[in-house]
C-alpha cells in the first residue's frame, strides 16, 4: 500500500483579483453617478462627436455637426432619455469632371441618446445651433428631499392586523 500524503486544500486567490474588484467598483460607481448616466448610446451611419460637461448649475452637451443645418437636426426628450438625431446628405457628385480616389467624409442618418439625471429640469432644456455645433443646456434643479411618511396604526386596529378582510 502506498501512503498518499494529503495537503490541506487552500483557497488560492489570484493577486490581481483585488485590483479587478476595485476597478469593477469604480466603474459601477461612475455609471451610477449623474455624469455616468449621461454617457451616450449611438446608432446610424454617422456618429457626431460630443462633449458632455457638468457645471454647478447645468450639464452642457455639445455635438459637432459640420455641414448640417439647423433644420437637419431633431432633439427630443422621452421618459428621461434625450435624443439627438438627423441626417447629413451626401454632397459629392460622381462622374462629373473626375472620380474620387478617397472619400472620408461621413453622411447618413444618426441618433445619439443620453439618459439624463433626475436633477435636470426637463422643462428648461435649451438647444442652440451655430456654425455646425449643437449645444444643449440642461439646467439642474434642486435635489428633492425624500418625503417622510409617518408610520402609524388605524384607529381600532389591533397590532398585526393589516386592515384587509378575507371573504
Amino acid at each position: 500500500m502506498a501512503d498518499i500524503m494529503r495537503t490541506p486544500q487552500r483557497n488560492v486567490v489570484h493577486p490581481l483579483t483585488g485590483l479587478r474588484d476595485e476597478i469593477d467598483r469604480m466603474f459601477d460607481s461612475f455609471f451610477a453617478s449623474p455624469v455616468g448616466r449621461l454617457l451616450p448610446t449611438m446608432s446610424g451611419d454617422m456618429m457626431p462627436r460630443v462633449d458632455v460637461k457638468e457645471t454647478d448649475k447645468s450639464f452642457l452637451i455639445s455635438a459637432e455637426l459640420p455641414g448640417m443645418k439647423e433644420s437637419d437636426v431633431d432633439v427630443s426628450l422621452s421618459e428621461g432619455v434625450l435624443s439627438i438625431s438627423g441626417e447629413k446628405k451626401e454632397q459629392r457628385e460622381e462622374g462629373k469632371e473626375g472620380s474620387f480616389h478617397v472619400s472620408e467624409r461621413y453622411w447618413g442618418q444618426f441618433r445619439r441618446s443620453f439618459r439624463i439625471p433626475e436633477t435636470v429640469d426637463e422643462n428648461a432644456i435649451e438647444a442652440n445651433f451655430a456654425e455646425g455645433v449643437l449645444t444643449l443646456t440642461l439646467p439642474k434643479t434642486q435635489r428633492k428631499e425624500p418625503k417622510k411618511i409617518q408610520v402609524g396604526r388605524k384607529e381600532g386596529q389591533e397590532p398585526g392586523q393589516t386592515g384587509e378582510r378575507s371573504s
